[in-house]
């Protein structure tokens, strides 16, 4: 079935990417204060001292940050020759109006953030309808709290994995939500083992 099949490219995924995704957080907890392992703060517990720190790394990347947000990039529509200024110019308008409506300068800063301090992140664009009624769709931007939930296709080489044939990510919703969504007979068929009644993992 085709969730059988996205479950084993993540999987996949997964495997592969075992180590960076543990450093990923490893580096996330160092960079914000968590610098002393576990059997170091029991041994100054053992002799009653208090671990002393002095966070460097956490001063280092505001000032990136700083930086990041006053020089935040945007997307530009660089024409062709042969492509006629008007239709440049209505592209242009288009792009600035999809980044305007996502907020694009937090995406890329929550994006920029994430890779300094653990050195990988991801964020994607995407379709969605308007409103609940409505067949129109709208391109937007989205951010990934956690980008160790992405996953790519392994064999991709490119360092933003443009060149893979398929890019997903996981995401987590109640049970409830999913039942009201796509009806009590799919919801049923989900398996249970390592999931409780109110949750679920969809992707």
């Amino acid at each position: 079935s085709k969730c059988s099949e996205i479950r084993d490219k993540n999987d996949k995924w997964n495997k592969y990417w075992t180590i960076n995704r543990s450093l990923y957080y490893e580096w996330i907890d160092f960079v914000f204060g968590d610098q002393w392992r576990e059997d170091e703060s029991q041994l100054f517990e053992r002799y009653n001292k208090i671990p002393l720190m002095v966070n460097k790394l956490g001063v280092l990347w505001n000032h990136l940050m700083g930086d990041q947000i006053q020089n935040t990039p945007n997307l530009a529509i660089l024409p062709d020759d042969d492509v006629p200024a008007e239709t440049a110019q209505a592209r242009s308008a288009l792009i600035k109006s999809i980044m305007f409506n996502s907020d694009t300068a937090k995406i890329f800063n929550t994006a920029f953030g994430q890779a300094v301090a653990a050195g990988f992140s991801a964020f994607r664009i995407d379709t969605r309808y308007i409103h609940d009624d409505s067949f129109e769709q709208e391109i937007y931007f989205e951010e990934f709290k956690d980008p160790c939930r992405c996953y790519w296709d392994i064999s991709a080489k490119h360092v933003c994995k443009v060149d893979g044939m398929y890019a997903g990510y996981g995401t987590r919703v109640s049970r409830t939500w999913f039942k009201d969504k796509y009806g009590e007979d799919i919801e049923h068929n989900i398996a249970t083992s390592s999931l409780t009644e109110d949750s679920t993992v969809a992707f």
